[in-house]
């Protein structure tokens, strides 16, 4: 378990206002603070993943595995909306970022699309990963519902650690949520979709997360100005 990681958060960044056209500083405002978010959704991931590991040998514990075996579960599934949460955030940079031509000359275009790139190449699966979660009671709501996300009769069902196949004129397989070892998996519309829950998957959200840093780098500011202290005062005695 990265300890040390779950609580490494960087500031959210802000932009150098002398290279910010007055008509973008809205728009230029949501992508700093997106950037930010990204960071934030990495290391949620990595928190998940600190209770993911240490409900794993839980597990195993006669008296109480039952309920690490859930807890682990539970930790599973918000590392997998975490990534869903990244994912989406990139999608708002690049909303806002549309609407800024000025900065987008000022940033290295070719390192963000880069990061994006790796993004949707190694979490291809976090839209439909999101759907089943979101949507788990109602891939079994009716035979329709069932039959429309299960697997029947078509190439066996390859889980790494065990494989299932079918017959045509079988009911089907529906897989549920579970874990095995470090993997998560489940099922939409009949695809088996995994996600890994180990320290490869949290350094590749680092890896993005700098790479975003260096693509806007020539416009963040490097020392700004301290926020605004909020000052708390007692109500006066009536």
């Amino acid at each position: 378990m990265n300890v040390m990681r779950m609580h490494e958060l960087r500031r959210v960044p802000h932009f150098r206002k002398d290279m910010i056209e007055p008509a973008e500083n809205e728009h230029a405002d949501s992508i700093a603070s997106n950037i930010g978010a990204l960071d934030s959704w990495a290391t949620a991931f990595w928190s998940g993943k600190g209770l993911f590991d240490h409900c794993h040998f839980g597990r195993f514990d006669p008296a109480h595995g039952a309920t690490f075996t859930v807890w682990q579960l539970s930790a599973a599934r918000d590392c997998v909306m975490s990534i869903y949460h990244f994912g989406r955030t990139i999608e708002g940079i690049d909303a806002s970022l549309g609407r800024c031509p000025n900065l987008t000359s000022n940033i290295d275009t070719k390192a963000k699309r880069a990061a994006a790139k790796l993004f949707k190449r190694t979490f291809r699966f976090f839209i439909k990963i999101r759907h089943a979660l979101a949507h788990a009671a109602e891939r079994s709501h009716t035979r329709d519902t069932f039959r429309r996300h299960s697997q029947r009769g078509r190439a066996p069902i390859n889980l790494g650690w065990l494989e299932i196949s079918t017959p045509e004129d079988d009911g089907g397989i529906l897989m549920m949520d579970h874990v095995h070892g470090e993997t998560f998996a489940t099922m939409w519309e009949g695809e088996v979709i995994r996600c890994e829950i180990n320290e490869g998957t949290g350094r590749i959200l680092d890896d993005i997360v700098a790479q975003y840093w260096t693509a806007f780098d020539a416009v963040i500011d490097p020392n700004p100005a301290d926020a605004p202290t909020v000052t708390w005062s007692k109500a006066p005695q009536a």
